[in-house]
C-alpha cells in the first residue's frame, strides 16, 4: 500500500474518533505542524507554503519551539479525510525540500 494511502486511513481513523465529541460538518481551523533545524530552513518551508496557498485560506508562520523552529500552516476548512492527507502531502513537500520533518496536525484551541 502507498504512503498516501496509509497516511488517508491513519486519518480516517483520527476523524471517526473526533467526529463522536465534534462536529467536522462544519468549517474550523486546522493546524499542520512541521519542525526545522534552523529558523531559515522553517521561514523558507512557510514562503513555499503561502506561495502554494492560491486557492484556500492558508497562511504558514514560523514558531520557535526549543531547540527547533516549527513552520504551522493553518488552514479553515471542513475537515475532510481527503483534504486533510492533501494538505499534509504537501507539507511533506516542504519538509523533503528544506530538511524538516512533519510533527502533528490539530485543531487549535
Amino acid at each position: 500500500m502507498s504512503e498516501y494511502a496509509d497516511l488517508k486511513r491513519e486519518n480516517a481513523k483520527i476523524l471517526r474518533k473526533l467526529a463522536k465529541e465534534l462536529d467536522l460538518d462544519q468549517p474550523r481551523e486546522v493546524e499542520f505542524a512541521a519542525a526545522f533545524p534552523t529558523r531559515d530552513q522553517a521561514q523558507k518551508a512557510a514562503d513555499y507554503l503561502n506561495r502554494r496557498a492560491h486557492s484556500r485560506a492558508i497562511r504558514a508562520k514560523v514558531i520557535g519551539a526549543g531547540d527547533d523552529f516549527d513552520c504551522v500552516l493553518t488552514v479553515r476548512m471542513v475537515p475532510t479525510v481527503h483534504d486533510i492527507t492533501d494538505i499534509e502531502s504537501v507539507l511533506a513537500e516542504a519538509t523533503d525540500r528544506f530538511d524538516g520533518y512533519e510533527t502533528a496536525w490539530d485543531f487549535p484551541g
